[in-house]
């Protein structure tokens, strides 16, 4: 007995602890899947593997999870880095002036080549291997094998389910600007949407893949162009290899169009692994890769439709960029026998549209009535609009002076009916409070008002979501127009309003710096003065500059900035709501000195 009460402590040593166990499980796992691998036949078995090779590996992580794994908190902290790197070397460059050096950064022409280098690897292994590459996996390493499967299905899943979900997402941006839905109109987008998900089914198996790899090497090849002949005097994104190193700039337009190239050659590199043996046939029901060329295929007829939607949202956002000018739109009406008024010499100068009295007159235009000299009021200082005209006033500059200033104060109009609109909707949202708002609708890419609550940690980010409607929705295109020409001759990028403010408040700020730009005809640029004016409101414009430390722009405007990128330029209006001396909490001072205080007899 006393043998076995020796012999059993030190037996147990040889049974897996907790400690090795999972390690244990694992490397069985691997051996027992590279022995049974052998005798699988097709990519459903293969897939079942791989479903347990997932499970085993997910088990060992829940099991470890007070226990990081060996290089876990490396790979964590090179993510970190990373990010750090990102956040503190990119930033956008809103001013343009003085120019930077443009340069493409290294890392996406090493993407490039990337891509490039796989689809020549693509092309080449089922060159080799006309059935397919399982079984050059299943010769070699079978759990090598199963990785590489399940990393293909699980990007063929993610690009159908993301292509799936944006089509849609901007069909309905399209459709349904407002986000207002019926009942009948949303079982109209559900019929819509199953009918698609048949169309689909029934081109994956009835035509060929080839098409769609052709697709994603036009769009390619298109986007690259597109890229190689962007301008470089557009709004810019700035970039440096680290800390120290210059300060260079990329397009915009030119990291959207790399940014598509990039996207089309992984899709193409995806459907290429798929279904590089099948591009011209279809799937057999003997092939042992069978289900890779079902999810390959119904992954690539996913993409010709999202391309198309794709396309023409980038095309409206282009035409509705509000750097673009569109010119004024004159609407007439008269009762004399006048066909048209595009004989005017000033009007074809200055590249007017015409409505006749036969369109109708939309929001927006400016509406004249022809009619003989002698009735004409192109000359009254307060005449009634329309405004009563004669063809002989239409070649005069100052009649054509008074219609541009009458259409600018349309725009002007719309512009803070709409803004009153937009901060009523924002203001009334529910939102945790210490945030600000941020107001940039003469930017294409801004979609929206949009609010940053305060992080909840001190090392945390401000979350920004959308409040209140599109500006799209709200400002006409010509609006938005009005906005960038008067928001870049005074020199402010962005508005940031302090949560607070009231809205008042804030469309008295906007209309000061419409002020600025008529007085000064947009030849001076806003300054912190100029708005003192405006009651229980303060503000304060700070300018972000490339390399200069945070700290100092702090020490220089009183204002913490720790919301923007190191290497941005900007210059923001910040509006905060000003409370008055008489709402400040000040502490009595304490006197501590137990000197008797002289007294004084005033009688």
């Amino acid at each position: 007995m006393r043998l076995l009460e020796f012999a059993f402590p030190r037996l147990s040593r040889l049974v897996p602890s907790g400690r090795y166990f999972v390690g244990f499980i694992a490397a069985a796992l691997v051996v027992a899947l590279e022995l049974v691998g052998r005798l699988t036949q097709n990519d459903v078995h293969d897939g079942l593997a791989a479903s347990a090779l997932v499970s085993a590996v997910a088990l060992a992580f829940a099991r470890n999870k007070n226990r990081p794994w060996p290089g876990s908190g490396f790979a964590r902290r090179r993510l970190v880095r990373l990010f750090e790197h990102v956040r503190g070397n990119y930033g956008v460059d809103f001013r343009g002036t003085p120019p930077l050096p443009p340069r493409t950064p290294s890392g996406a022409w090493m993407v490039l080549l990337g891509l490039l280098a796989w689809t020549a690897l693509a092309g080449s292994v089922w060159w080799l291997c006309p059935q397919g590459w399982r079984d050059l996996g299943v010769n070699t390493s079978y759990v090598v094998y199963l990785v590489l499967l399940s990393l293909l299905w699980t990007a063929l899943l993610v690009v159908l389910m993301g292509t799936l979900f944006l089509t849609f997402t901007l069909i309905d941006r399209h459709v349904h600007p407002g986000g207002r839905k019926t009942q009948e109109r949303r079982a109209g987008e559900l019929l819509v949407f199953f009918g698609y998900i048949a169309v689909v089914i029934v081109l994956a198996n009835l035509v060929p893949v080839v098409a769609v790899v052709g697709l994603c090497g036009a769009v390619a090849v298109l986007a690259l162009g597109v890229a190689a002949v962007s301008p470089a005097d557009t709004q810019a994104v700035l970039w440096r290899s680290r800390p120290g190193r210059p300060v260079y700039s990329v397009p915009q337009q030119r990291i959207v169009a790399g940014l598509c190239a990039l996207a089309a050659l992984l899709v193409g590199n995806l459907l290429l692994s798929a279904c590089g043996g099948r591009l011209l046939t279809m799937p057999d029901k003997a092939d042992p890769m069978l289900m890779t060329d079902l999810i390959g295929a119904s992954t690539a007829w996913m993409v010709p439709g999202f391309v198309v939607v794709a396309a023409f949202t980038l095309w409206k956002l282009r035409a509705a960029d509000p750097a673009n000018r569109t010119p004024l739109t004159l609407h007439w009406t008269t009762a004399l026998p006048v066909a048209s008024l595009k004989g005017s010499r000033l009007l074809a100068a200055r590249g007017w549209r015409i409505r006749g009295k036969g369109d109708r007159r939309r929001p927006g235009d400016v509406a004249v009535v022809v009619v003989p000299p002698d009735e004409s009021e192109a000359f009254e200082f307060q005449p009634t609009w329309p405004l009563k005209v004669s063809l002989r006033d239409l070649d005069n500059p100052d009649v054509i002076d008074r219609l541009a200033r009458r259409d600018g104060l349309q725009l002007r109009r719309r512009a803070y009916r709409g803004l009153r609109t937009m901060l009523r909707r924002a203001y009334g949202q529910k939102k945790r409070k210490g945030g600000y708002y941020r107001l940039a609708p003469h930017w294409w890419h801004a979609g929206a008002l949009t609010y940053e609550e305060p992080p909840r940690r001190a090392d945390g980010l401000p979350s920004a979501r959308r409040v209140g409607p599109w500006y799209a929705v709200v400002f006409r295109p010509r609006v938005r127009q009005q906005f960038h020409a008067m928001l870049r001759a005074v020199e402010i990028d962005e508005v940031i309003v302090d949560d607070g403010v009231p809205s008042r408040a804030v469309e008295r700020v906007v209309r000061a710096l419409f002020e600025i730009y008529d007085k000064h005809d947009g030849r001076r640029r806003a300054e912190d003065h100029l708005f003192r004016l405006i009651p229980r409101v303060r503000t304060i414009i700070h300018e972000c500059q490339p390399d200069v430390p945070r700290t100092t722009r702090r020490r220089e405007t009183g204002f913490d900035e720790t919301q923007y990128a190191e290497l941005c330029r900007a210059r923001v209006l910040h509006v905060f709501k000003d409370d008055g001396e008489n709402d400040l909490v000040a502490d009595v001072p304490y006197d501590s000195s137990w000197e008797p205080a002289p007294s004084v007899d005033y009688r």
